[in-house]
């Protein structure tokens, strides 16, 4: 089918209006409606091909919370009659562009869609509800979308990320990495921020973590590739990424590792930060349940503040592999 990007190799990029979890993994629509007809809305999953650029509406929170990249084209599943984009290198916002931003702009964007219609007519396929009262312009409640090229600057600024487009961008707290998804998609089961796990060399490295580096020791590295090693022998998969330590995607698990040199105030109140950050600001699975890892036992006075009042698990390395907490017993199932 002709569209009237078709013939506009930049017009690359889409939104996907999505209530469910699994954003950034998989995109999904049948290839028909309830009735059995043709859906436009629904064929435009099928038009995508390798290399386009999806951005994530949370319909649940009205806001966008990032973007991804098609892998491949689109297929079409026979056995379930749908159109299937499988994603990757799903990245989060740099800003929080919600109902609130998007009307802020609605100016802009009416003056768009009024170019594109006299330019091309309709249908459009623009994933917003232009009402009269431009005040209660809002997003499609359709699955998928067009986003024209030029509303990418529009919205999301000249890195893509939302970087410069709020005066109050928190660009000294908002995760600034990317992140490559796994192959296996976790769809309805989670957030899949989660690399395979791959142990990094003992040695002095600089990780990235919200805010900016940390620098990572040989000790540290060895506890982490330790851990991982003994939860793969209890038949579990770790995984990681640019900022979390560890982490078990199927179980919604995130591990926060710290050699502890002087201060357990100081190496407990760091992880209990980056951890719930971690969640806030969608580097892993909002509901993911939390463990902080020493390399030393910890302190019963702080196994029980981390359990009673932060709600995080405790473990540390013992003879026999490691030692947990009551709520880190219960995250792992083990």
């Amino acid at each position: 089918m002709a569209y009237w990007w078709s013939d506009d190799p930049g017009q690359r990029y889409w939104v996907e209006i999505r209530k469910r979890p699994g954003i950034g993994t998989q995109l999904w629509a049948p290839t028909r409606d309830e009735d059995g007809g043709v859906d436009g809305w629904y064929n435009l999953v099928g038009s995508v091909v390798a290399g386009d650029i999806i951005y994530h509406w949370n319909a649940v929170e009205s806001r966008f919370v990032g973007r991804s990249q098609a892998k491949k084209d689109a297929r079409t599943d026979v056995g379930e009659d749908a159109f299937v984009v499988e994603l990757m290198n799903f990245t989060p916002l740099r800003a929080d562009l919600s109902l609130n931003f998007l009307r802020s702009r609605a100016d802009r964007l009416y003056a768009l869609r009024d170019e594109l219609r006299e330019a091309f007519g309709d249908p459009l396929y623009l994933p917003w509800q232009f009402k009269e009262d431009r005040s209660k312009f809002s997003s499609m409640s359709n699955y998928f979308a067009k986003l024209p090229k030029q509303a990418v600057s529009i919205l999301f600024g000249e890195d893509g990320l939302g970087a410069d487009q709020v005066e109050d961008v928190p660009t000294a707290d908002a995760p600034v990495v990317e992140f490559t998804l796994l192959d296996s998609p976790q769809g309805d089961q989670g957030w899949a921020f989660l690399d395979p796990f791959k142990p990094k060399a003992d040695a002095d490295y600089f990780a990235k973590v919200i805010g900016g580096s940390a620098r990572r020791g040989r000790r540290h590295e060895t506890l982490v590739n330790s851990c991982a090693e003994w939860l793969a022998a209890n038949g579990l998969v770790p995984g990681r990424n640019a900022a979390i330590d560890l982490g078990v995607a199927e179980l919604g698990v995130i591990i926060e590792a710290k050699v502890v040199q002087r201060s357990w105030a100081k190496v407990i109140r760091e992880a209990v930060g980056q951890l719930y950050e971690y969640r806030y600001f969608r580097v892993a699975d909002p509901e993911s349940r939390l463990i902080f890892m020493a390399d030393r036992p910890v302190p019963e006075v702080w196994v029980k503040y981390l359990e009673k009042d932060r709600a995080i698990g405790s473990m540390w390395p013992d003879m026999s592999g490691f030692q947990m907490s009551k709520l880190a017993q219960q995250a792992l199932r083990l």
